[in-house]
């Protein structure tokens, strides 16, 4: 075995240690490597140390020097019955057989730490270049390599197994292609392998599979290595397995790719690979990292392979802790298609299964994501959050909010261990959720959310895109539990932050509640503040299960004087505001609402009671069993009214005021005494009109509102003056001058006939 972990927790000055499986193999003299247990700055604590003894059942350890930090070896009680195992990983990096580069002692200086240290914060401001992670010698980067390569893909005629050996001093810095064990366009290498590997002290990479398929890499360790590590390259490369292996102190570098200065210990372009009972610790950034381009670029570019839409091979029981940045990123885009064609355009799960992630910025998060699943997860003591995503794309109308939709279930999610010092500064989100409909929450246990910087939910944000005024969209929740705080649920920063639809009652009590920020048009008789909900900028309400929310988000408003101005929404009891925003995650530039079924909507933009031409575009979105009448004040009554595609005559209008319950969408009705026009958005549509998105979860209608007055006969458009013919009269003018000239040149008073 070639790594294990402590079966008890070393202290700082330890010179003994003890083992959770014993290793009486292990060689008196090798060097090991004793992971990190600290927080997510604590690169510099995962220690090498010598071998001077070790007890016959191989479980203590003696080290040639006493630790200098204090690493865990514990059962973390976390509260209900649930537990973390905080215990760092020990590796043995000696072996028997060594390929070891040649070290030029011109460069072996000795250099100092830098005083502040490194800071992984993505905008913080480092003090120093070097020496980051404490003293080091200096090297010329330039180390030993393996490389394996066949002058023509999928003959086989190289073939590699590497068992056991020693890897240091190893890889080339600024050059790419020189890495310690590189597997360079060879195809299909069924049957190659590396195992029980040790690789440290590498300047690029540890691990390149290039161009190359079905390899397999198990029980290998790897320390202190510049750059992605266990590395799949052009994005063509698939089958390839990934068990038991360990990373610690994956670090930063500057001097290969742009992804290397944020590099992973697991770096895949192709999901289309597995990751089995792998551990990470002490890196500088991320665990797993998922960056799958469009197209596999490089010497495997093609056009026919489309990666972000490949189903995911197998992720399973992998840890990461003490990490810099998350434990599993997947950045940019991931939306898996059944088949995986470029094409394809049926979602299929991605599920991420049995994910172990502890002191880390955040555990989990995906960027665009299709029907991503986090299943089975234990994430704790993360700094900032346990799971956040930034949006959902590509989920066609079947499977949001069903078992092939996106979600997280069956975890536990811990805002803290209570016997390990945490951060108080900051909030501390359990789950940050997306800016996109679809995802649900099944099954989830929220542990130690009681703190004044804690909250089980909140809604993310996105710099560059929408940092403030986006979200307003359904999130499904059930079988939600809470052990040691359940007073502080939902994070709400503004009105249309979003609703979660509890299905159970679990979350908010009862089944079928809706739970969202307090609006002032809410029915008091259905909804109520609740102090739970209210721990972020406004209040958050719990409204019961005969009511149902929609997201509104519309832009492009017919009159440019109606840019920049809040939008009043206005019912029986009360007004809220749709503020204007100029990014937003849809309709830019514009304005976003949440709006209930069975509710009619005076629409007002505010200081423009009286408007004659209205238009805007809009979408409403999650219209299952839904009905809302929106109705807008005009000075006048208009000649033509568009709801759905086409214009339509005002005679086309409802001759009574309509009703959510009896009337249809796409329905309009003008109130002459009034001069109001309303119109109605529903899942209820006519026989003869057929719905353009439907599912039994999910629905939306895109919604191209405008009314229209005429100035000319019949609607018809204004005359082209360039077009015009010649006049062949004049005009009557009640006072003209008596030089004006007339056509065909005759001035007042002349006989037009004389000439």
């Amino acid at each position: 075995m070639t790594w294990t972990r402590l079966s008890s927790t070393a202290t700082a000055g330890s010179t003994q240690i003890e083992l959770e499986w014993g290793q009486a193999d292990w060689p008196v003299g090798g060097t090991i490597a004793i992971a990190t247990t600290g927080d997510r700055h604590s690169q510099i604590e995962t220690e090498l140390r010598n071998i001077t003894a070790i007890s016959n059942d191989g479980k203590k350890i003696t080290l040639s020097e006493p630790l200098e930090y204090e690493h865990l070896g514990v059962t973390e009680e976390l509260g209900g019955g649930h537990t973390l195992e905080m215990r760092a990983e020990v590796a043995l990096l000696s072996r028997n057989v060594r390929v070891v580069g040649s070290r030029d002692i011109q460069w072996s200086d000795e250099i100092e730490a830098c005083p502040d240290g490194f800071d992984t914060g993505e905008f913080a401001t480092q003090t120093c270049f070097q020496d980051r992670f404490g003293d080091e010698i200096g090297s010329d980067q330039f180390g030993a390599q393996i490389m394996f390569h066949a002058p023509i893909r999928d003959t086989k005629l190289a073939r590699g197994k590497l068992s056991y050996i020693e890897v240091n001093y190893a890889g080339q810095a600024f050059r790419l292609g020189r890495y310690p064990v590189h597997f360079h366009l060879n195809g299909d290498m069924s049957g190659s392998y590396v195992k029980g590997l040790s690789i440290h002290e590498a300047f690029n990479r540890a691990i390149n599979i290039h161009g190359t398929h079905n390899i397999l890499v198990e029980h290998t360790v790897i320390y202190n290595i510049m750059g992605g590590a266990f590395f799949l390259e052009d994005g063509i490369e698939t089958g390839n397995r990934y068990r038991y292996n360990l990373a610690l102190f994956v670090r930063a570098s500057s001097s290969l790719l742009n992804d290397d200065i944020t590099p992973a210990a697991f770096w895949a372009t192709n999901p289309d690979n597995h990751y089995e009972h792998n551990a990470v610790a002490g890196g500088t950034h991320f665990g797993f990292w998922y960056r799958l381009l469009e197209h596999p670029e490089g010497m495997s570019a093609t056009t026919s392979v489309c990666p972000r839409r490949v189903p995911l091979g197998t992720s399973y029981n992998n840890s990461v802790h003490s990490n810099g940045w998350f434990g599993l990123w997947t950045f940019q885009d991931y939306y898996p298609m059944v088949g995986g064609g470029c094409d394809s355009t049926d979602p299929e799960p991605a599920v991420f299964e049995k994910f172990i992630v502890w002191n880390c910025e955040k555990g989990l998060e995906f960027v665009n994501g299709g029907s991503l699943q986090f299943v089975d997860c234990l994430l704790a003591n993360n700094k900032l959050t346990a799971l956040e995503g930034k949006k959902n794309m590509l989920l066609g109308v079947e499977a949001p909010y069903t078992d092939r939709g996106p979600m997280i279930r069956d975890s536990v999610i811990a805002a803290y261990a209570p016997n390990y010092p945490h951060s108080s500064g900051g909030k501390r989100i359990g789950i940050v959720l997306p800016w996109s409909a679809g995802f649900s929450v099944k099954n989830v246990k929220f542990i130690n959310f009681d703190e004044s910087n804690a909250a089980v939910f909140g809604m993310t944000d996105i710099q560059g895109t929408c940092s403030e005024l986006c979200g307003g969209w359904n999130y499904h929740m059930e079988k939600i539990s809470f052990i040691n705080g359940d007073q502080q649920r939902s994070n709400f920063r503004w009105l249309h932050d979003g609703v979660f639809v509890d299905l159970d009652g679990s979350y908010s009590g009862a089944a079928g509640n809706k739970v969202l920020p307090w609006m002032d048009t809410m029915d008091p008789s259905k909804c109520a503040k609740d102090y739970r909900f209210s721990i972020g900028a406004v209040e958050g309400a719990v409204c019961d299960r005969t009511t149902k929310f929609a997201r509104l988000s519309f832009n492009n408003p017919g009159l440019s004087s109606m840019l920049f101005k809040n939008v009043l929404f206005t019912n029986d009891f009360g007004t809220h505001i749709a503020p204007f925003a100029n990014k937003r995650m849809t309709h830019e530039t514009g304005w976003t609402s949440v709006v209930e079924s069975g509710q009619e909507y005076k629409m007002v933009w505010e200081n423009m009671e009286h408007i004659v031409n209205i238009s805007y575009s809009a979408i409403f979105e999650d219209l299952e069993d839904f009905s809302v009448i929106i109705t807008h004040n005009v000075i006048t009554k208009p000649d033509r009214v568009r709801v759905q595609e086409e214009l339509r005559d005002i005679a086309d209008a409802s001759s009574n005021k309509l009703n959510t319950d009896s009337s249809y969408h796409g329905d309009f009705y003008f109130n002459d005494n009034d001069k109001e026009l309303s119109y109605m958005v529903s899942y209820k549509r006519r026989a003869s009109r057929k719905r353009r998105s439907s599912n039994a979860e999910y629905l939306f209608e895109n919604v191209n509102f405008e009314s229209q007055k005429c100035y000319y006969p019949d609607c018809q458009s204004q005359p082209d003056q360039n077009t015009l013919p010649p006049s062949t009269s004049y005009p009557e003018f009640s006072i003209r001058p008596n030089t004006t000239i007339r056509p065909n040149n005759v001035l007042p008073g002349e006989d037009e006939d004389a000439n």
